[in-house]
């Protein structure tokens, strides 16, 4: 699944994180993508995946692989996620 976030408010990303993964809560994730915009991005991509676990703690529990990546041609305080699922249960 790939969603996208934006700004740099914690609540704000927690509530946005929440928002687009609800219907993945009984999932876990097996490795989250994260490409964060701007010349920033990487930082960016790191803070947005060091808020995952407070979101979802089902979806992503301690330990989840997460890459940052920097995304150029992104604004800046943007990243999009791509999450992959384990296909059996973990």
């Amino acid at each position: 699944m790939t969603f996208a976030v934006q700004g740099v408010d914690r609540g704000s990303l927690l509530d946005q994180i929440r928002q687009a993964t609800r219907r993945y809560g009984h999932r876990q994730a097996a490795i989250v993508l994260t490409f964060g915009g701007g010349t920033a991005g990487e930082a960016y991509a790191a803070k947005v995946n060091g808020l995952l676990e407070a979101a979802r703690p089902g979806l992503f529990p301690s330990g989840t692989t997460t890459r940052d990546y920097l995304n150029l041609s992104g604004r800046s305080d943007t990243a999009t996620l791509e999450v992959f699922f384990y296909t059996s249960p973990h």
